[in-house]
């Protein structure tokens, strides 16, 4: 199994970048598609996914 982020501040970086809009397009993979949802459920309750996400 290979591990695409060693840590959760990995994951983070991948998220606040997708949130700040600064996420090179080829670190826009699947897996950081779903790492991304994961860490926005898990640790940023103040966006909701439905009403946010579309205008991320």
């Amino acid at each position: 199994m290979a591990i695409h982020y060693p840590d959760d501040a990995a994951i983070a970086r991948i998220g606040e970048a997708m949130i700040a809009r600064t996420l090179p397009k080829a670190e826009w993979t699947h897996v950081a598609h779903f790492a991304t949802a994961l860490w926005l459920i898990r640790c940023r309750p103040d966006i909701v996914p439905k009403r946010d996400m579309p205008g991320l």
